[in-house]
């Protein structure tokens, strides 16, 4: 899902930027110098910052941003702008924009839009009501007496695409040439967070907590699902399904004939994103940042592989088993 928009008439350069905060970041980023396309990705998305330029030909950064808002109340704007003027940046703070970066100073654009990223989730789980949830508290260094530092869980989101890893898929029925095969096959599985690596490695970087935060995060998720959708993510899920095939010879298909059939699946996930903060009691300085888990729905992705007599394949997708 798109959440960081960035809008200018120049285009080599408005990829470039786009290309920069999403390397910079890890947030997903696109690119338009149409007003129109814009509209459209606000209306599709969830966006939380838009990139502007003020001096474009179709139309001016900040009416555009007014149009965004109207789409999305929680976007946050960025005027990004070599040549602006004491009217363009009054204007700019009526409509609500909420910084000024000048194209100079490029080198810092995607720092100021992380965090004006997360001030947006922040907002919103504040308007949910959302309470954080305290994950750890440590103290900061080597020293025991150092400041402690509190970590909480602030919000998580859940993206509503499905997603299977090719490495996942696995082959539950085999059927060659010639051959019948009537098969009663049981499946049992554990529905499990896994923390994706990325994830995996901000939260190594302090080991004072890792173990504790990585087992306290997986059970909040699997709650928070439970909660959300009334399934008990953790449950064991068995169901048992007979089935008979049989694979024919087709002698007039010649060398594409079918030699063997491959039935596989793979687990369906939801990437789910969890919005941390980190809070000192020395300074009470405040950082937050995002990490991600793949959650199993509970569903499976199959397909088909036709092993053909000229040693290609041919791969059929056939849909989704619900509640598997």
């Amino acid at each position: 899902m798109v959440e960081i928009l960035v809008v200018d008439d120049n285009q080599r350069a408005g990829r470039a930027f786009a290309r920069l905060i999403q390397a910079e970041t890890g947030l997903e980023t696109v690119y338009t110098n149409s007003p129109e396309e814009a509209v459209n990705v606000a209306k599709a998305n969830h966006l939380k910052v838009a990139v502007l330029d003020q001096r474009m030909p179709l139309k001016l950064g900040t009416d555009l941003f007014l149009e965004l808002a109207s789409i999305e109340p929680d976007l946050r704007g960025i005027l990004f702008s070599g040549k602006v003027e004491a009217d363009d940046l009054e204007e700019a703070m009526r409509n609500k924009f909420c910084d000024f970066v000048n194209k100079d100073k490029v080198a810092e654009l995607s720092e100021r839009v992380r965090e004006h990223y997360f001030e947006a989730l922040a907002d919103i789980a504040k308007r949910r009501s959302e309470n954080p949830i305290a994950l750890s508290n440590y103290r900061s260094g080597f020293s025991l007496r150092g400041p402690r530092v509190h970590l909480e869980l602030i919000s998580i989101t859940e993206s509503p695409e499905d997603i299977w890893v090719e490495e996942d898929f696995r082959t539950f029925m085999k059927v060659d040439i010639g051959g019948t095969k009537r098969e009663v096959n049981t499946t049992r599985r554990e529905l499990e967070v896994v923390i994706e690596q990325e994830s995996i490695s901000k939260l190594s970087s302090n080991a004072e907590f890792k173990f504790e935060v990585m087992s306290k995060l997986q059970s909040t998720v699997e709650h928070s699902r439970r909660k959300n959708y009334k399934r008990r993510a953790s449950h064991a899920i068995e169901k048992a399904a007979e089935e008979t095939y049989t694979l024919e010879s087709n002698p007039a298909a010649g060398n594409g004939s079918v030699r063997s059939r491959h039935l596989q699946a793979a687990p369906i996930y939801r990437r789910v994103k969890l919005l941390l903060r980190t809070q000192c009691d020395c300074c009470g300085s405040m950082k937050n940042e995002a990490v991600y888990a793949l959650v199993p729905t509970g569903d499976l992705r199959t397909r088909q592989i036709d092993y053909l007599s000229n040693n290609t394949q041919a791969i059929f997708d056939t849909g989704t088993i619900n509640g598997y």
